[in-house]
């Protein structure tokens, strides 16, 4: 596709998009910019993907080529790879057919847009080989989306899979090989320190780049001399990362991730800024030397991933939010599903 049937594209897919939100097209082409026309698709996209009426088709949103890094249940579907497990599982709109998805955040930069989002429905039908309970599930989720002339052409997305089984009072079904298996995380990372290279490469006079190089430098191994940049904010956090490992380690007053993992190396995905929001993604490596609370170290090496956004006030850190794939590390570290799902202990 060309340079003109980019542009052309773009402004078609947003002059459709925007004319929902009851803005007229010349509008879209003259005073909305291609980063809020990303934002706009991407959220009719999430919110509108299980309602019929309200969807677009797959060809006005994806790119022919678009590349699938990650899927929001990516444990649950990893472990269903199991001949008989995807034999007698459902399609997610049979599964939970009163399925709504609603953005709560939304941070873009470039040609990427980041979200965090609510999915709320009912547990009706063979969820990943899990038989229907009937339950309500409320979990969050976050994504990013990478987009080109009005369409995805990168899609991560990474669901509260630990939320929902235990809204569920389950734990991943078993495989007939009996096998626990970790996704295998293929997504582009970078060491902490090169991608603060990078922004720093390029310095603004704003308070948006400075808190995106502030969350950037407690991914790294360097740091600016700055007294900004001295000491995180721990007691803003209204989310920890590994939220359900670090709860029960916490209710048995034992330690965990620092311990766990002596040579802990964060590389990062995805790290972008808007106003007063710094959205990123990373991906926790290391070697499970070290007990995970309570848990026997097991040698194994670890790559898990964790979602962050952070509010800020001018330069002040507002709010910090922290979001893990506590089931993909705990396959990784061979913690048994009990330790976090109550009904299972």
């Amino acid at each position: 596709m060309n340079s003109t049937s980019i542009k052309t594209s773009w402004a078609l897919i947003a002059a459709m998009l925007l004319s929902l939100l009851g803005l007229s097209p010349s509008y879209a082409g003259s005073q909305v910019s291609e980063l809020e026309a990303n934002k706009v698709l991407i959220r009719h996209y999430v919110e509108s993907r299980w309602d019929s009426s309200r969807m677009a088709t797959n060809d006005e949103i994806f790119a022919s080529d678009v590349n699938w890094q990650r899927s929001e249940f990516q444990n649950l579907v990893t472990n269903a790879e199991d001949p008989m497990l995807k034999m007698h599982s459902d399609s997610l709109s049979v599964a939970i057919p009163d399925r709504v998805d609603v953005v709560e955040e939304m941070v873009a930069e470039g040609n990427i847009v980041g979200v965090q989002y609510r999915t709320t429905g009912t547990h009706l039908g063979n969820l990943y080989g899990i038989l229907a309970t009937g339950k309500a599930i409320d979990i969050q989720a976050t994504a990013f989306y990478k987009l080109v002339g009005g369409q995805i052409i990168e899609f991560w997305e990474m669901s509260d899979e630990t939320g929902l089984l235990q809204q569920l009072g389950v734990w991943l079904p078993e495989r007939s090989d009996g096998m626990s298996i970790a996704p295998v995380a293929n997504y582009p990372v970078r060491p902490g320190s090169e991608v603060l290279v990078d922004i720093l490469s390029e310095p603004e006079d704003t308070d948006t780049y400075t808190n995106k190089v502030r969350v950037s430098a407690y991914k790294s191994t360097i740091r600016p001399a700055n007294q900004v940049f001295d000491g995180r904010p721990y007691e803003i956090y209204t989310r920890a990362g590994f939220k359900y490992v670090g709860l029960r380690g916490a209710e048995l007053g034992l330690t965990g991730m620092n311990t766990a993992f002596p040579d802990r190396l964060d590389q990062v995905g995805v790290l972008i800024a808007e106003g007063n929001k710094v959205m990123i993604s990373f991906l926790l490596t290391g070697t499970n030397t070290g007990s995970l609370f309570g848990n026997p170290a097991t040698n194994n090496p670890v790559g898990a991933w964790e979602v962050g956004i952070h509010t800020f006030e001018g330069t002040h850190w507002k709010e910090g939010w922290w979001f893990g794939d506590d089931v993909g590390m705990m396959l990784q570290t061979e913690v048994p599903g009990e330790f976090v799902i109550p009904e299972l202990r």
